[in-house]
This record gives C-alpha cells, structure tokens and sequence, in this order.
C-alpha cells in the first residue's frame, strides 16, 4: 500500500481487507481527511469500524464530516460511546449536532450530560432546529465584542478565542446579546487601535433567521460574497453563524438532489443504492411514462381512420413527440434551476412565462418550416406538409408553455418543482404533442 496517492478508492478499499493494522494506518497517514472518506464508503461495516478506529482523533473528526450520511449513520452505531464523546468534544458544534441528530435521543442525551456543560447547552440548542434550516446548519463557533470595546480589545478577543471557526468576521452584540453589527478583520486591523466599534459599523447588516430554508441561506451568502452570516432568532438575538463551507456543502447536495429528480429518482447516491431499491425509486416515474404510453396509443387509436387513409402521417409521430418533449425539457430544466438558484422568481411568474412562450414560438416557427420543407421535397405531399408543419410549431409552443408553467405553479403550491420535470412532463407533451399532430392531420390532409 506504499502507492495510496496513486490508487483509486476501490482499490485502496480491496488492499485494507487483506492489510494488517500497521499498513493500513500507514497507507491512510498519507491520505487527505476526504480520500479517506472516500475509502471508508466502498468497505463493509466491519472494515470500515476497524479503519476509522486507527485515525487520530482529529483526523476521525474530519473524515466522519466528509462521509455521506448513509455511511455516517451507520458507522455512527457502531461506534461506542467513549470514541463518540471524544468525537463530539472534538468537533465543531454544527457537526456535533449533526452527529448528536443520527444517534436514537435516548443515547444523544446521555452523550450529553458527559461533555462540559457549555458546550452541552449549545448542543441541546442546535438540535432543537430543522436540519435544512439556517438553525440546523450553523455553528457557535465566533467571536463577538461589545460596540463599545476598542480595536485593541477586538483584537485581544479574537486571539482569546482559538476555537472559533471563523475569524474573517467580529460580531458586535448588545447586552441582551442582540446583534447591532458586523466588522471584518480588514476594518479592524485598517483602525486606530484606540477606535471605538461603534464608530466603524454600518448601518446595513445582513443575517437570516434560524428558521431561513438552508437554499436560502445559500443564495444570501453567494449573492454578498460572505465567508460567514450571521443566524439571528425572532428578537435579532445571535444565535450562531454559517460558514461558506457548509453552504457549499449544501448547494452540492440540493444541485445533486434536483438532477437525480428530474431523471426521475429521489436517492442522494444512486449508485449506491442496492437493485431493489434503485427499483423502489425509479418505478413510481416510469409508470407515470408507462401510461402515458397506453394514452397515447389511446389516442392513436381513435384516430386510426386518419391513419389509415394516410399511412406517411405515421412517420413524423416520432418527430413531433420528440421535439415537442426536449423542448419541454429544456425548459423545465431552466426554470427548476433558476428557482434553485433565484434567478427565478414565482412573484413573476407571467414574465418568466411570457419569455420562455416566446422562445418555444420561434423555435417552433424554425422547427415547423423545417419538417413542412423536408415532406414536401420527400413527395409526402403540400397537405401533409403543412399539417406536420402547423403541429411541429403548436406542438414545440405548448411544450415550452407547459415546461415552464408546471415547475413555477408546483413551487407557488409548495411542491418540489424538480418532481414536476423529467418523466412527467416529458409524457404530458408526448400526449399534447400527438394529440396536436393528429387532429391538425384529420383537418388538413383528409378534409382535401
């Protein structure tokens, strides 16, 4: 194992079960905290115990953050309590909360009533909060300093406080312990060093409230460019702070989670899933296109006269349903991402509906003279022509109508608008799209 920078986890992961304690402590000596992680996720329990039991503690803190929550969870029971106290006495509070929120409430209270007593208190005070809040996500771990100490005194707080995770930042508090303002290193250190606080804040202070969605808090920290924002309660008490690192953590996860969505399966990890459960995730969605199928041939069905008086009608089926579901698509695709991201906003609902309307109209107008074009020059005749032409543009406008319209309606409701895409508005257009094309065939093609 003297090549572990070189090797892949798996193969790491197949050397560790055969290596003795001695080699596998020094292969993983050379490994980041996050290769390490990696390695951890492709053994067994039994390994995986075994492993994390040789890391320094410090290093165990790092690498228990970096595994994903299926793995966490379970190494977690595994764990006696003696290394999980050590853990949590080692840890920042955000992720000793974390950890204290995988373990049964029966065995997280007695793990707290054996760690100091301040830190027991935050600890009960982060659990309390929704894990995908501002409040489930933030750390204790700041500085704080009267509006009416110096630069000095400042300084001196920052030095005296070695457990804080952030220091780009000093949060000024009242003394109801209410936040009235917020300096950066670079203000502090730019002062005279007998410069009262109060003297160099702003009036314009950005926070969110504990009970902020995490996606928010997300979108706050990117728009201003912060390394931390302060957390504040309903009175403006600071309560804690969230780090940009936890928020890239998050953006990672909710981007991960929106695209497993709208290909149709809620898992966070499906390639780790087991086959019955990749099943359990993606059946649900694909019977929703199973069905759509059966009405589409429904509808083919009933227009089967149609068909049969004009057998070419049937070759651009497959044209019209697939042009008309990428675009829907495309445009799902856009809007669930720009809600995401908040470039998108429900409160506008009719303009970003009107935009994307527009944009289907002149790809449908392209797309229809196109195919109109290539069954005339085909021989297929002016009549067909134009009813594949006039169904391509109706056909690519009401996907983009409705690729667009769905995920922002679904949003407004408070439904998931990722849930909204992929295999379900795909089979919509399938069903509208054919529909168009059919009807418009029967009019144009048999009337003449």
């Amino acid at each position: 194992m003297d090549e572990a920078r070189q090797q892949s986890p798996e193969e790491i992961a197949e050397e560790v079960h055969e290596a003795n304690d001695v080699e596998v402590a020094g292969a993983l000596d050379e490994l980041h905290p996050t290769d390490v992680a990696d390695v951890l996720e492709e053994l067994d329990i039994d390994d995986r115990k075994r492993v994390f039991h040789l890391l320094d503690n410090e290093v165990a803190v790092e690498v228990l953050d970096e595994l994903d929550e299926d793995a966490k969870q379970e190494l977690v029971g595994e764990l006696e309590r003696r290394k999980l106290q050590t853990l949590v006495k080692n840890m920042p509070s955000d992720e000793a909360a974390d950890l204290l929120n995988l373990m049964h409430p029966e065995e997280s209270e007695k793990l707290l009533r054996e760690v100091e007593e301040e830190q027991a208190i935050d600890l009960r005070e982060l659990v309390e909060y929704e894990p995908d809040t501002a409040g489930g996500i933030m750390t204790k771990g700041y500085v704080a300093s009267s509006p009416e100490s110096s630069v000095m005194e400042a300084i001196d707080s920052i030095r005296n406080t070695p457990d804080a995770e952030v220091i780009n930042y000093l949060y000024l508090v009242g003394d109801a312990q209410e936040l009235v303002g917020v300096l950066s290193l670079r203000e502090i250190l730019l002062a005279r060093p007998d410069t009262k606080l109060s003297s160099l804040v702003s009036d314009e202070i950005v926070s969110v409230r504990t009970d902020t969605d995490q996606e928010e808090v997300a979108r706050i920290l990117d728009k201003y460019d912060y390394a931390a924002i302060p957390v504040v309660d309903g009175n403006n008490i600071l309560r804690g702070i969230v780090t940009y690192d936890d928020v890239i953590d998050i953006m990672e996860m909710e981007a991960s989670e929106d695209i497993y969505r709208l290909a149709g399966t809620a898992s966070h990890k499906p390639t780790r899933e087991s086959a019955p459960k990749r099943v359990i995730l993606r059946l649900p969605w694909l019977l929703i296109t199973l069905v759509g199928g059966i009405v589409s041939s429904q509808i083919m069905l009933s227009f089967g006269h149609t068909l049969q008086a004009v057998v070419s009608i049937t070759f651009f089926i497959p044209v019209i349903n697939g042009m008309g579901g990428n675009v829907g698509l495309q445009s799902s695709t856009v809007v669930v991402r720009g809600l995401a991201t908040g470039e998108v906003s429900v409160s506008k609902i009719l303009s970003v509906i009107s935009r994307e309307l527009l944009v289907g109209c002149i790809i449908g107008v392209i797309c229809g003279l196109a195919v109109a074009s290539f069954a005339v020059i085909t021989g297929q005749g002016h009549e067909l022509g134009v009813a594949v032409g006039i169904a391509m543009f109706c056909g690519i406008t009401v996907a983009a109508l409705t690729g667009t319209a769905v995920p922002l309606f679904c949003e407004k409701l408070g439904i998931d608008p990722a849930l909204a895409a992929g295999p379900f508005i795909t089979t919509l257009n399938d069903i509208t799209c054919l529909t168009i094309y059919l009807a418009t065939a029967t009019l144009l093609v048999t009337a003449l």
